[in-house]
C-alpha cells in the first residue's frame, strides 16, 4: 500500500493537481546543505485484539526517528495492543543534499500489521483519512450520503462529515486543530492559565482551561497537582479535539500535544477538589517545552467549616458590642457568633473591662458571664489591640449619645449621635455624611410620619385599616418606592412594585399568594410549619420545638435537597438530574465537666463518586483562671478516583492559653500543619462613670 505522505522541494512542492486524490505536504528549503527535520501530526483509530504495529518505509532522501529513538529508513512508527485511539507526531529527516536543487516528490509507504484501522491526517487544505486493511469504512456527509472507501483510499473530509466503522460511528469530524506540520525552525512556544478565577468546593469536578501559542511542533505537556486536587486523565481536549494521556501512578498528567499552527490555542479538561485541612489550598503546575504556570487554586471547605461561625455561649444581660460595631441586646443566657478562628473581642456595655475573647481554643466550651457593674458608662474609650498572623487594631468610643466604632481592617467609621435636634450619621465605607434635624431623625407633619438615615428619607401615613409608605433614596439614579397595605380581621393586602400579596389568616393557620413572584404559600406558627409553591418550584419547612429542622426544596426536573436540622447534628441529601446523589452528615458539639473543656467536630460528605471525611478535637484542662493547657488532633481523609484512592492527613499539636487579667489573652501552640503560632489581644478601657453627689 502506497500512501503519499510527504513531498519536498528545495523550491517549490509537486504541483496539487498532479495528485488530487491525495494529501500533500509542502516543505521548502532554503539551505541545501544543511538537514531539515518534518514535524507531522498524525491520528490513528485501531481495532485489535492482539499486538499490532505500524510501520513506515521511505524513498531515498528521507528519514524518520522510529520507536526506539533510531533514524531509519525504514522501522516501526508506533505499536500497541488492542483497540485504541491515539494521537502521534511524526519526526522525519530530509537530506536536501542527496536530492539536488529542484522540485522532488518523495514517498512514504505505511503498513499496518495485526489489525484494521484509519489513519487521520490534519493538513491546512482540510483533514484526510485513510483506511487501513478494511473494507468497512464508510463516510456520511451533512446531506445524508454515505459514501463507501476502499483500504488504501484517501478521502478528503468535509465539516460536519461523521465516520463509522462496520455501521458504527466512531468520529464526528470537526474543522482541523492544526495547519500542516511543518516547521523549519521550532518557536518557543508560551503557557498561561486561563484568567477566570478559579475556585471549587470539596468534592466539586470542573473544567479548567489552559492556553498555548503557536507555531510549535508539538510535544508532551505535563501537569501536575499537589495532594488537595485530582487532575482527571481520561478526557483532555485541545479546541474541541481529544487528546492522547498518560497518567502515573502519583496523579501526574502527560498530554501528547500535536503540531500547532500560528496562533492561540485552547486546552481544557477536568479539576476535582479534594478535601485538605483547614490551613490547605489546591495548587496546579503546567510544564511545556521549558516553561513552568503555576496556579493557586481556593477550595472552600464549605460542608465542614460549620458555617465558618464560632458559636460563644454568654450569661448576661448588658447589651454586647459585636466584632462587626453593632450592639446586640442579651436577656440572659444564650449564645454569639463570632467568626471562627480569628482573635477578636465581644464587650459588654456594662463592663468592658471584661471582654469576652473569641478565636481562641476551646472558647466555644465555657460559659462567659461578666460582671455587671451598676451602672453603664457615661464615657468610653476603649482600644483594642490584636496579634493574630500580623497586627489589627479596633478603636471604640461612646460619650453620652455618640458612639464610634473604627478598624482599620474593615476602614469603617460608623458615628451617631445628636445635640438637640440635629442628628449626624457618617460612613466612610459608602463615603457618605448626613446631617438631619428631628430627635433621633424622625418627625411628624400633616398626618406624616417621616425618619430618615443615610440611605433613604421614609414617610408613612395611615387611616383606618389603610397605611401608605414612600421611600425617597438618596442619589441619583434611585426611583422613590411606593406600598400600600390594608388589614383587616385576619386579611392583609400588600401592593408595591416588586408583587401584590393577599395573606389571609386564623388562629392556626395563614395562607397568602404573590401574584408577581407567582408564590401560593400556607404557614402554621406552632410547631412551626410553611408550605411555599412557585412554577417547577417547591420549598417545604417544618421545625419541631426543641428537636430540630427539615427542610424540602424540590425544583422540578433539575433538583431536589432535604435539609435536617437536630442539634449538634446536621444532615443533608441532594438528588440533581443526570448525576449521582450527593449527601452530608456532620456533628459539632463543645462542653465543660469540671476542669476538664472539650470541643469535637466531625463531617462526612459523598459527593461525585468521592467520599470525604474529617474528625477534629481539642482537650483542655484549666489549672487556673489564667492558665489552661490544650491539646488537639485531627483526620482528614478523601478516597476518590476509579481505583479508590485514599487520602490522608493527620493534624496533631497542643499549647497554652494565658489570661492573666481579664483584658489580656494570649494564646501560644505548636502543630503539624502552622508549626508555632501565637495569638494576643490587649484592651485597654478608660471608662468615666456617673457620680452620685450626696448632700444632707
Amino acid at each position: 500500500m502506497k500512501a503519499s505522505l510527504l513531498v519536498t522541494g528545495l523550491v517549490l512542492l509537486l504541483s496539487c493537481h498532479c495528485m488530487a486524490e491525495q494529501p500533500v505536504i509542502r516543505h521548502v528549503v532554503d539551505e541545501p546543505s544543511a538537514k531539515s527535520i518534518i514535524y507531522q501530526s498524525f491520528d490513528l483509530w485501531i481495532d485489535a485484539i492482539g499486538s499490532w504495529c505500524l510501520r513506515g518505509q521511505n524513498s531515498s532522501g528521507l528519514a524518520f526517528l522510529d520507536r526506539d529513538g533510531s533514524i531509519v529508513e525504514e522501522g516501526k512508527l508506533i505499536c500497541g495492543d488492542g483497540s485504541q485511539d491515539l494521537s502521534h507526531t511524526m519526526e522525519v529527516h530530509v537530506e536536501p543534499v542527496t536530492l539536488g536543487p529542484g522540485t522532488h516528490r518523495l514517498d512514504m509507504e505505511l503498513v499496518l500489521e495485526g489489525a484494521q484501522g484509519i489513519l487521520g491526517l490534519p493538513l491546512a487544505s482540510g483533514t484526510w483519512i485513510l483506511p487501513l486493511n478494511s473494507e468497512h469504512v464508510s463516510v456520511q456527509t451533512s446531506d445524508d450520503e454515505r459514501t463507501f472507501l476502499s483500504s488504501g483510499q484517501w478521502f478528503l473530509l468535509q465539516s460536519e462529515d461523521r465516520i463509522f466503522y462496520d455501521g458504527q460511528e466512531i468520529w464526528s469530524h470537526s474543522p482541523p486543530v492544526e495547519a500542516a506540520g511543518i516547521l523549519d525552525v521550532q518557536s518557543q512556544s508560551e503557557l498561561w492559565w486561563d484568567e477566570e478565577p478559579l475556585g471549587l468546593e470539596t468534592g466539586e469536578r470542573r473544567t479548567f482551561r489552559i492556553y498555548l501559542t503557536g507555531p510549535s511542533f508539538g510535544g508532551e505537556l505535563v501537569l501536575r497537582s499537589n495532594d488537595y486536587l485530582h487532575i482527571d486523565g481520561a478526557a483532555w481536549f485541545l479546541e474541541g479535539r481529544q487528546l492522547t494521556s498518560t497518567v502515573t501512578p502519583d496523579g501526574t498528567v502527560t498530554l501528547r500535544i500535536p503540531v500547532l499552527p500560528p496562533g492561540v490555542h485552547k486546552l481544557h479538561g477536568t479539576l476535582q477538589a479534594l478535601l485538605p485541612p483547614p490551613s490547605g489550598q489546591g495548587e496546579l503546575w503546567a510544564l511545556w517545552q521549558g516553561t513552568i504556570a503555576h496556579r493557586i487554586v481556593r477550595i472552600d471547605r464549605s460542608w465542614f467549616d460549620h458555617g465558618g461561625i464560632q458559636r460563644i455561649q454568654v450569661d448576661t444581660t448588658s447589651p454586647l458590642i459585636m466584632p462587626s460595631g453593632q450592639i446586640r441586646s442579651m436577656h440572659g443566657r444564650g449564645e454569639v457568633s463570632a467568626k471562627e478562628g480569628r482573635l477578636n473581642a465581644v464587650v459588654p456595655v456594662s463592663n468592658p473591662g471584661q471582654p469576652i475573647w473569641t478565636g481562641l481554643p476551646l472558647s466555644d466550651s465555657i460559659v462567659w458571664a461578666p460582671e455587671i457593674e451598676s451602672s453603664d458608662p457615661e464615657d468610653l474609650f476603649l482600644p483594642v489591640l490584636l496579634w493574630d498572623d500580623g497586627l489589627s487594631w479596633r478603636l471604640i468610643t461612646s460619650s453620652g449619645p455618640y458612639f464610634c466604632d473604627i478598624t482599620a481592617e474593615r476602614q469603617l467609621a460608623s458615628l451617631r449621635g445628636r445635640h438637640g435636634s440635629v442628628r449626624l450619621e457618617a460612613s466612610m465605607r459608602n463615603e457618605k455624611v448626613v446631617i438631619t434635624h428631628g430627635w433621633n431623625g424622625a418627625w411628624s407633619a400633616d398626618g406624616w410620619r417621616w425618619w430618615e438615615s443615610a440611605e433613604v428619607v421614609k414617610g408613612a401615613y395611615g387611616q383606618g385599616n389603610w397605611l401608605w409608605t414612600i421611600g425617597v433614596p438618596r442619589g441619583s439614579g434611585n426611583l422613590p418606592s411606593l406600598k400600600l397595605r390594608y388589614e383587616r380581621d385576619g386579611v392583609l393586602l400588600q401592593m408595591s412594585k416588586d408583587d401584590v400579596r393577599l395573606k389571609l389568616s386564623s388562629k392556626m393557620l395563614s395562607w397568602g399568594i404573590g401574584l408577581q413572584s407567582q408564590t401560593l404559600w400556607m404557614e402554621r406558627l406552632e410547631p412551626h410549619l410553611r408550605l411555599e409553591i412557585r412554577p417547577r418550584h417547591l420549598k417545604f419547612d417544618y421545625c419541631l420545638t426543641d428537636v430540630g429542622d427539615v427542610r424540602l426544596q424540590w425544583n422540578m426536573g433539575r433538583s431536589i435537597q432535604v435539609d435536617v436540622t437536630a442539634d449538634p447534628w446536621d444532615a443533608y441529601l441532594r438528588f440533581e438530574s443526570n448525576q449521582v446523589p450527593e449527601w452530608g452528615l456532620r456533628y459539632q458539639k463543645s462542653s465543660s465537666q469540671g476542669r476538664f473543656l472539650s470541643a469535637t467536630k466531625g463531617a462526612l460528605q459523598v459527593k461525585n463518586h468521592t467520599v470525604m471525611v474529617e474528625a477534629r478535637g481539642e482537650m483542655g484542662y484549666v489549672l487556673s483562671p489564667w492558665c489552661t493547657p490544650y491539646v488537639e488532633t485531627g483526620l482528614v481523609a478523601s478516597i476518590y478516583g476509579p481505583g479508590g484512592q485514599v487520602l490522608t492527613h493527620w493534624t496533631y499539636g497542643g499549647g497554652l492559653i494565658l489570661k492573666p487579667l481579664p483584658q489580656i489573652v494570649a494564646a501560644v501552640g505548636w502543630n503539624s500543619d502552622q508549626k508555632w503560632h501565637v495569638k494576643a489581644g490587649v484592651v485597654v478601657p478608660f471608662v468615666g462613670r456617673k457620680t452620685q453627689v450626696r448632700s444632707e
